[in-house]
C-alpha cells in the first residue's frame, strides 16, 4: 500500500478497478481501500471480472452486484461486473 499517509481514513468514496484478475491483486486492492476509507459514511464501488464474483463480497463487505455492466470502447475480453454498497441510478 503506497499512498501518502495523510490519506489514511480520509476518503469518502472509492471506485476500485483492479488492474489484474487475480486473488492477490483483488486482496491488495481491498486492503488499500480499507486503509483509505473513513470509518463510517463511505461508499465503495468495485468493477472487476465476473471470475472474481465470489471473492468481491468477502473482501469488500457490504457490496453487492448491481445491474450496471462496465463497457470499454475497445471491447473487453472478459465479462465484467460492478459491485456497490449503495443504491444508484445509471444512465444508459
Amino acid at each position: 500500500m503506497r499512498f501518502p499517509s495523510c490519506l489514511r481514513n480520509q476518503v469518502d468514496r472509492v471506485l476500485a478497478d483492479p488492474p489484474f484478475l487475480s486473488d492477490e491483486c483483488l486482496t491488495r486492492t481491498a486492503m488499500t481501500v480499507r486503509a483509505l476509507l473513513k470509518k463510517s459514511g463511505t461508499k465503495q464501488m468495485v468493477c472487476t471480472g465476473n471470475k472474481m464474483e465470489e471473492m468481491v463480497p468477502k473482501l469488500f463487505p457490504g457490496v453487492r452486484k448491481v445491474e450496471f455492466e462496465p463497457k470499454h470502447k475497445g471491447g473487453l475480453a472478459n465479462a465484467f461486473g460492478c459491485y456497490m454498497d449503495w443504491e444508484g441510478k445509471f444512465i444508459r
